[in-house]
């Protein structure tokens, strides 16, 4: 489990390298070119002048709440991963997957939340309830993308949701919710 953790935490490092190649290309530049070779050591770098950076803290911020909120949202996001199916089995393959799956997902919510409300500023605050509102339209679309096959499965397995596949894909459908989503 910790090592399918890192190595998920390393590509996505990876994968907005790559969004950052895509992106500069588009706008006729080289992208990040300067670390490693043709900048593919550009995240490792990145990481590093994160965690040197100086925080700058207020009195009125509550330090405790600031400081441990991200490193919880984190763990949230790393607790999906056991639940989510690689090479056709799941760490822990429980009756109702995909349930568990849209709670987890939808708890990063209160920890930005809680982020703004720990600064204790009226303006970091907004943002947190605007980011919030913003996430919780997004998982609207989401939701009933997940309704649609959990109908055409069955069953709030991701296992039985593979297996019910075998006879009708559910790619057919999807059409539909392409439009939706």
């Amino acid at each position: 489990f910790i090592l399918i953790s890192i190595s998920i935490l390393i590509s996505v490092a990876f994968y907005t390298l790559l969004e950052r190649k895509i992106l500069s290309y588009i706008q006729a530049r080289k992208g990040p070119n300067k670390v490693g070779f043709l900048g593919i050591l550009q995240p490792f770098s990145d990481a590093i002048k994160l965690f040197n950076k100086n925080l700058l803290s207020l009195e009125i911020t509550n330090f405790t709440l600031s400081y441990i909120t991200p490193s919880l949202s984190l763990f949230i996001s790393l607790c999906i991963i056991p639940i989510i199916m690689f090479n056709f089995s799941s760490v822990i393959d429980i009756k109702h997957n995909m349930l568990m799956f849209f709670i987890l997902s939808s708890m990063s919510v209160y920890f930005i939340l809680l982020i703004g409300w720990s600064t204790n500023s009226k303006y970091c605050h907004l943002g947190s309830i605007r980011s919030v509102a913003q996430m919780i339209s997004y998982e609207v679309p989401f939701f009933m993308v997940i309704l649609y096959l959990v109908l055409l499965s069955q069953s709030y397995s991701f296992t039985q949701m593979e297996e019910s596949q075998k006879t009708l894909y559910f790619f057919y459908g999807n059409l539909l919710l392409f439009l939706i989503w």
